[in-house]
């Protein structure tokens, strides 16, 4: 490694040429542990813009195995945002190249350069240079080469406001820094993309990724310390209380012990915060992704109720594995104490041994415990279904249900939950309060050998203490078992989220998908080939035996409009889900742009394809108009996404509407906001649509709802908008 003087190196002769981001990329997962053995990038292709080497970093990070989150901080954040940049790739502001002797070159035009950091080291970064060396150089040094990348727009305004105010030196720097942050201290700063472990791999890597490991051990460590040092203080002092006097040396000695618990418990505090944070972060992360990654058809089976119960044991888990994994490891590091007291009092091996025989009882009454909780939250969450499908189907049941017969089984249900719940309640008072307070009857019958032995008034005082800890540690201890066996039968409900979440997806060949970034804007290339083909397309929903679609044959090219009709339930919207990716094709050939969806890859299928769904399919999500409109592009959005955004929804006619919300596209909009109709939201589906910037725009009934006139004006700006279109309607 070399360092050398970090502060007078210019950042921008450690960083990367466009051309070389594949092997820096590479370089750079590999040192981070992210790569996987025997995958290449292709080289970069030449021209791309920005926003297309935006894309071809994030899928290129993908397919090494790994992903690239963009970043983006305030102007006046940017301190301690790059302070916690790495692994991560920053691309350093466009300005003219220097040369050999420092001087800028101003006849050479600009190129993007990237910083590839390896890893933080305090207020310092480790960073990758182009001849695979690794220079520590100051966080502050990459913040400040940001910030001049942004300083353009304000510097006329701060130099002449700066000109009036007559301070030099020092004072100067200072005023014109607190200028710039009154000026430009909101505008987003972007241009970083922060290295992680993919979503979608292993769960342990990714808590691992997180330092969650090593916070776990520091929390632990911590409570031990914590620990000893209580029972050292109050060794101490009944040492001296026993013997009829007290030195004072070994009382300064008690009472700095007793004051550095304070420090100690605010540590591991501290500590297992950060931890319950961040495994909450991973874990919500996780979840998510295998919310969205569930196969459509299994969440069709499920009925609304059965849904929000996963919901609800879904936020259960978190809770409770935090709770109760903290409570056991440290029950457990007591317990440890605990028996080395024990061991060293009057009681010895006996006492010792019952308390080992004492925390088997409490193990097998958790064990029990756990399998009565399992059969409740079965009854639980049955009835939870029941009323949730019932509340849906109200009015059903009003019009075509007699009065007498709308509350059958509901009776039986409680009853049955009230008898499960009851055995469990008693399982729960055994367990929480029979185990750990029995103990002190038990723990004292232990002794009772050593009272006739007469040990000695020390190794009684010690014996006895030990049974007051190893009551407070069985206590500690069952209610961590507790919350285990709650976790655990919260973990069904979870588990099929987190099987789905472990499914990377078609990742596509590398070549093929990268390449297509750098071809996507390319419209004579496009007009050569097809767009879209299918061959004998053959599809059958699961668990039925007749087809839907036989044999389809389809050719689509650039800039055409295709306009599919025909009866209901004759498999157009299911061929549009076989060209969007929702489904697979049972057999045939189906290529986007000249590649199958193995090749191409998922990310990659999805991007240049956008969809609009039947309107029962669809969805304004609690949120802001703007986030409604701009799902699936870059969030936050810049001002040019929400000019646009702007654009298309007046184009649809949606422009009153927008006049009529007091915050535009800020307005909240959703379950809680802004009520829109049927018509609004057909549109709002449709611009969300058109937004997506796809090859191919994809729409099923999306006018259906729509007034000859709104009709006319959103057929107007779909066509305008769509490159190459293929929308459903009835005849």
């Amino acid at each position: 490694m070399s360092t050398g003087r970090p502060e007078d190196r210019d950042l921008r002769l450690l960083a990367w040429r466009q051309e070389r981001l594949a092997v820096m990329l590479e370089e750079l997962a590999r040192r981070c542990g992210y790569g996987i053995a025997g995958r290449e990038l292709p080289p970069v292709p030449p021209g791309l813009t920005a926003e297309a080497c935006e894309q071809w970093i994030e899928r290129a990070v993908l397919w090494l195995g790994a992903e690239a989150e963009p970043v983006e901080c305030g102007y006046r954040d940017l301190d301690r945002c790059v302070r916690q940049l790495a692994p991560a790739v920053v691309r350093l502001p466009l300005e003219s190249e220097p040369s050999s002797d420092g001087e800028a070159n101003s006849t050479q035009a600009a190129e993007p350069r990237f910083l590839a950091l390896v890893a933080r080291r305090g207020r310092r970064l480790e960073v990758l240079t182009p001849e695979l060396e690794t220079v520590v150089v100051p966080a502050a040094a990459l913040a400040e080469t940001l910030r001049r990348g942004h300083q353009a727009p304000a510097s006329k305004s701060v130099e002449r406001l700066l000109s009036h105010t007559g301070v030099t030196g020092r004072r100067e720097e200072i005023a014109r820094r607190a200028l710039f942050e009154r000026f430009l201290g909101a505008v987003p700063v972007g241009g970083c993309w922060l290295l992680r472990p993919p979503a979608g791999g292993s769960f342990l890597r990714q808590l691992r990724a997180a330092g969650l490991g090593a916070r776990l051990v520091a929390s632990l460590a911590a409570h031990v310390l914590y620990y000893g040092l209580w029972i050292g203080s109050w060794f101490l002092i009944g040492r001296g209380a026993l013997s009829g006097s007290i030195d004072r040396g070994w009382l300064w000695a008690w009472a700095l012990m007793l004051i550095t618990l304070v420090p100690v418990s605010l540590l591991g505090a501290h500590i297992q915060g950060r931890l319950v944070i961040d495994f909450g972060l991973v874990l919500k992360r996780r979840l998510l992704r295998g919310a969205s990654r569930l196969p459509l058809e299994s969440i069709r089976r499920r009925g609304s109720g059965e849904l929000l119960g996963r919901v609800i044991e879904s936020e259960a888990f978190e809770a409770l594995i935090l709770q109760g994994g903290f409570l056991a490891a440290t029950a457990g590091v007591e317990v440890l104490m605990v028996l080395a007291v024990l061991w060293m009092g009057a009681g010895g091996v006996i006492h010792t041994l019952t308390f080992v025989a004492w925390t088997g009882l409490a193990t097998a009454l958790a064990l029990r415990y756990t399998r009565r909780l399992s059969r409740t939250t079965d009854q639980r969450l049955g009835l939870t279904l029941d009323l949730v499908e019932r509340m849906v189907g109200y009015r059903t049941r009003l019009a075509q249900q007699a009065p007498e017969r709308w509350h059958d089984g509901e009776d039986q249900g409680l009853r049955d939950y009230h008898s499960v719940s009851t055995a469990l309640d008693l399982d729960a008072a055994r367990l929480a309060a029979g185990v750990s307070r029995s103990w002190l009857i038990v723990g004292t019958l232990a002794l009772a050998p050593a009272f006739l032995s007469d040990p000695g008034i020390g190794s009684l005082a010690v014996a006895l203490g030990g049974n007051l800890l190893a009551y407070a540690a069985i206590g500690k201890l069952t209610s961590g078992m507790t919350s285990i066996a709650a976790a655990v039968v919260a973990w069904r409900q979870v588990e099929p989220l987190m099987e789905a979440a472990g499914d990377e997806g078609v990742l596509g060949d590398p070549a093929a998908a990268l390449t297509s970034i750098a071809t996507s804007g390319d419209a004579t290339a496009k007009t050569e080939a097809s767009v879209i083909r299918a061959e004998n397309l053959w599809f059958r929903y699961p668990g039925s035996g007749d087809r839907v679609l036989r044999g389809i044959d389809l050719d689509v090219r650039y800039g055409d409009r295709v306009l599919l009709q025909g009866t209901s339930g004759g498999g157009k919207s299911t061929l549009l889900s076989l060209l969007t990716g929702v489904r697979q094709p049972d057999s045939g050939l189906l290529l986007l742009s000249g590649f199958d969806r193995p090749t191409l890859g998922e990310e990659a299928w999805r991007s240049r394809l956008a969809a609009a769904p039947q309107f029962h399919e669809n969805h304004v999500l609690e949120g802001t108009m703007a986030f409604n409109l701009l799902l699936g592009r870059r969030w936050p959005p810049t001002l040019e996404d929400l000019r646009e955004a702007d654009a298309v929804c007046r184009e649809l006619g949606l422009g009153e509407l927008l006049e009529r919300m007091p915050g535009g596209l800020h307005q909240m909009v959703g379950e809680t906001g802004w009520q829109l109709s049927h018509g609004e939201r057909s549109r709002v589906y449709l611009a969300r649509a058109l937004l997506q910037g796809a090859e191919v725009v994809v729409l099923d009934e999306s006018f259906g709802a729509l007034d000859p006139e709104s009709l006319r004006r959103a057929l107007a700006a779909t066509l305008e908008r769509s490159p190459t279109l293929i929308a459903v309607a009835h005849p």
